[in-house]
């Protein structure tokens, strides 16, 4: 099997943001030495609890947040710092879907006038853009087009909208699009339409797509790969049909228990149940999931583990993972 081509790779990435408590301000690191990579034709999935870093991350991969260490490379281009003019050519290439989709169509604008601007700043001069509309229409399954053209935002239902906001980013004609949330917001009724539809996406244009969720059964159902965030970081990567069954980080076990699928929480641990921003500050040098975690022991509390392989295209960043790995080694 011939793999695909790489599209999109992070390496060491780093975002960072002040926080102010009362007179202090603090550096944080929402992303923290993030690296990945997401090939022509995949759908990554990025899961995690909010707080955990994975929309920054995608705005920063979307080039819509900074870096501040790390590079960012487009088909074999390093992206990391471009200017006005670049970003718009790269936005050309990476498009993003937002979680609140009401609140970036504008309400006084119909969907034809929303979509025709975009369609004709991109279209080529051979292009109709009104022609270009109808089959973006029929594409995403916005029918019957003339009646879905002449509705304002507050006309059209949740999953109407948010097939609206898909067709925007396809008007780009781009070669990866990062989707944020983009079903937490809809009816249950009409989150599988969505994910068929961005897998139909895949499937028919060649996109690529990174699915940004904290829902994990979603993810497994549309994602090739996973990536488990927490605390600004990668602690585990595995590919989708693997992870119900080969899942190793005490994190991903408990998002795992939490999605109520048949496998085994791991026993609670004495910290808290939600993320504190201490584990994001620039200070920190542990595991973030260290306060949380049923088998952390000191070293957890004092060095942040890397990213070492525990299987077949099976990432994981745990001390006692690590250590477990290398003794089946010797």
């Amino acid at each position: 099997m011939v793999e695909a081509e790489e599209l999109l790779r992070g390496d060491n990435l780093v975002v960072q943001f002040r926080q102010t408590q009362g007179f202090r301000r603090h550096l944080i690191y929402p992303v923290n030495q993030i690296s990945l990579a997401v090939a022509s034709n995949e759908i990554v999935g990025i899961v995690g609890e909010s707080g955990s870093g994975k929309t920054t991350l995608g705005r920063a991969l979307a080039g819509m947040t900074s870096i501040v260490q790390g590079s960012l490379w487009l088909k074999g281009r390093n992206v990391s710092r471009l200017n006005r003019k670049e970003l718009r050519k790269y936005w050309e290439q990476v498009q993003m879907i937002f979680q609140d989709v009401y609140n970036s169509l504008n309400p006084i604008y119909t969907v034809e006038q929303q979509l025709s601007v975009p369609i004709q700043r991109h279209a080529s001069p051979t292009q109709s853009v009104q022609r270009e509309l109808e089959n973006l229409l029929q594409l995403t399954g916005l029918t019957p087009t003339a009646a879905v053209r002449a509705r304002l935002p507050h006309e059209l239902s949740g999953g109407q909208r948010q097939r609206v906001a898909i067709v925007r980013a396809l008007a780009a004609q781009p070669d990866l699009l990062i989707a944020d949330e983009p079903v937490s917001m809809l009816d249950v009724s009409l989150r599988a339409e969505i994910l068929q539809l961005l897998g139909h996406l895949r499937d028919n244009l060649g996109l690529a797509i990174v699915y940004i969720t904290h829902d994990l059964p979603s993810a497994v159902y549309i994602a090739d790969r996973i990536l488990v965030m927490y605390g600004g970081c990668l602690v585990e990567t595995i590919r989708a049909d693997a992870l119900i069954q080969e899942s190793r980080h005490p994190y991903t076990e408990r998002l795992l228990a939490a999605a109520r699928f048949e496998k085994p929480a791991s026993p609670p641990g004495s910290g808290s149940e939600s993320a504190t921003s201490s584990v994001l500050l620039a200070s920190y040098k542990g595991c973030p999931y260290a306060p949380r975690c049923p088998i952390a022991s000191q070293i957890c509390s004092t060095t942040r583990p890397s990213l070492v392989q525990i299987g077949h295209n099976h990432l994981a960043a745990c001390h006692a993972l690590s250590a477990s790995s290398e003794a089946q080694g010797r």
